[in-house]
């Protein structure tokens, strides 16, 4: 997808590079989100604030901002430099000394090693290469946007902050281990105000333009609020993690609109969180509650109105490297409905090579989908 929105530039640059820690520790980290000139990150480490600075995986961050790096494992130095040759960064693991084309720069936060991925402090890359970055508290977002990119930083006037109480709310919807999302309850839970699929069956996954609508009248949503209520759930996952299952059909739902009303960067970020999910499960729940979890994200992935190669990619790894049929039986289904799109992509040729190989009794369905 294409950007859509036209967004005011922040009246204070320097001003948001200051990127601050949260008020009071939690006991659990919420998912911090990164979005890239209007694209999410999809990190294999979460990005971790410290210090009151934030940490991304240093590949991740470079390429998405267009920078050659290398790291040399013997010394532990970290050499970037932008594809024009403009910006060379130099820094070492551990240590607050780097430089920027040569000029001596102190860290507040060294880089460091973690959970395998070398993390960089994201405050000192953007200021390096000459971005704007903005964190969201109330979202868990940090937006960084590279000269030219100023209008990703932040919304349009034209949409507004929702205050959906979407911890209430997610328990009136009634979801299908096949279908997702099949039913909202009325506030009392015993009468059905909207119903969706007839059956629980693959056949009724795709969502219409008016079973959206049907879903917005009876929750009392406005389109324009869809963006903050998606990014604020995120932010608050930990607090759903009950309705974790209606959580992430909601999710489905409103990223199955189109980008006028959903756009690039949210569209990006829920599924960088479902991702992360499908990628990691999540800590708390035991490994049959992950199953079931890993599955319904699956489902609410097929469903979105466009698909990042890193959704795909994510998606066939899990078919590659899972084994419970159970987690991986909504696979062709993704495929499926993403036909179109997948089938244009560069990669097109290594997917259907991957999806042959896999010994898996969904694989011939999967494949046939990308034929």
């Amino acid at each position: 997808m294409k950007l859509s929105l036209k967004t005011a530039m922040a009246s204070t640059a320097m001003a948001v590079m200051f990127i601050p820690a949260l008020a009071a520790p939690k006991a659990e980290t919420e998912f911090i989100g990164v979005i890239v000139n209007g694209h999410a990150l999809f990190p294999p480490q979460q990005p971790v604030m410290t210090s009151g600075r934030t940490l991304v995986p240093m590949r991740s961050i470079f390429e998405a901002m267009g920078t050659e790096v290398k790291y040399d494992a013997p010394t532990k130095v970290i050499t970037a430099k932008t594809t024009d040759g403009q910006t060379s960064i130099v820094l070492a693991l551990n240590s607050p000394d780097a430089t920027v084309n040569g000029k001596a720069v102190k860290l507040e936060v060294p880089a460091s090693s973690m959970h395998g991925s070398t993390m960089v402090p994201l405050r000192f890359i953007g200021e390096a290469l000459g971005a704007k970055v903005a964190w969201n508290g109330v979202e868990r977002i940090i937006r960084v946007a590279s000269p030219g990119f100023e209008n990703t930083l932040t919304d349009s006037e034209a949409f507004k902050e929702s205050h959906w109480d979407y911890a209430k709310n997610l328990g009136r919807i009634q979801v299908g281990s096949q279908a997702g999302l099949r039913k909202v309850m009325d506030s009392t839970n015993t009468e059905p105000l909207f119903s969706r699929a007839p059956s629980d069956d693959f056949s009724e996954a795709a969502i219409a333009g008016s079973e959206r609508e049907a879903v917005y009248s009876v929750f009392g949503l406005d389109k324009h609020e869809l963006r903050s209520l998606a990014r604020k759930m995120i932010a608050n996952y930990s607090t759903n993690r009950k309705n974790r299952l209606q959580f992430v059909h909601m999710l489905g739902l409103i990223g199955s609109e189109k980008e006028d009303i959903i756009d690039q960067a949210t569209s990006s970020h829920i599924q960088a969180f479902l991702v992360d999910k499908l990628n990691n499960g999540d800590s708390k729940l035991s490994k049959v509650d992950n199953n079931a979890f890993r599955r319904h994200v699956i489902m609410a992935l097929a469903v979105m109105d466009s698909v990042t190669p890193e959704t795909v990619e994510a998606v066939i790894k899990t078919f590659e490297t899972c084994d419970n049929n159970y987690v991986l039986s909504p696979i062709p289904n993704f495929f499926k409905m993403h036909s179109a799109q997948i089938k244009a992509m560069p990669k097109i040729g290594e997917y259907r090579a991957r999806i042959s190989a896999v010994q898996n009794l969904n694989a011939n369905e999967a494949v046939r989908a990308l034929q």
